[in-house]
């Protein structure tokens, strides 16, 4: 929510963005979800980790979701929004490429790690986290892995800092990441 808030009050801001954040302020979400029938709760207030009727078909977030550990977690689930604007075609915006260039211009201003990509050999703002679930949504595997927690990685005595190894710059991953992920998709991989 910071840095939802801190995206749609910046000059980068887009007003979808500030619509999602107007709406999510409210706190109302999960209780919306539920009440359409999205997510469901058991007598306890809480949401249901399993469908245990035999009897009633499961509802479909169960259908969407994938099991960790025999349960479901509703509070996975990914949440896509539709902002309606008048003028615009395009409510859904996860399509909309003006949403896109809104949170790459805000993230780029924001990001003080400008070192060289050594993708490209520029220096530009480098990435500290890359893409998953590129062939599926249960898919956590990783191209490009950065330690999360320093104290159970080691650097084996040659670098200070994880990004000494090898940084990416995030446009250049992000572009690397989303042609894989087009072309698995296209079946070509």
């Amino acid at each position: 929510m910071e840095q939802l808030e801190a995206w749609s009050a910046s000059a980068h801001s887009h007003s979808k963005v500030r619509v999602i954040y107007k709406y999510l302020k409210n706190k109302s979400l999960v209780a919306d979800l539920v009440s359409k029938s999205i997510l469901h709760l058991d007598d306890n207030a809480q949401l249901i980790d399993d469908w245990k009727s035999k009897d009633v078909e499961a509802p479909t977030i169960f259908k969407q979701l994938s099991k960790k550990d025999n349960k479901y977690d509703q509070g996975s689930a990914l949440v896509r929004w539709r902002v309606e604007v008048s003028g615009d075609l395009e409510s859904a915006t996860w399509k909309d490429s003006t949403v896109y260039d809104s949170w790459r211009d805000f993230y780029l201003s924001k990001e003080s790690r400008k070192k060289l990509c050594h993708i490209t050999g520029e220096i530009v703002a480098t990435a500290n986290n890359h893409p998953r679930r590129i062939r599926s949504s249960g898919d956590g595997a990783k191209i490009i892995s950065v330690p999360v927690d320093q104290t159970f990685f080691t650097y084996k005595g040659r670098f200070v800092e994880a990004d000494e190894a090898c940084s990416v710059g995030v446009e250049t991953t992000q572009k690397a990441h989303n042609a894989l992920r087009r072309s698995i998709a296209q079946g070509y991989l």
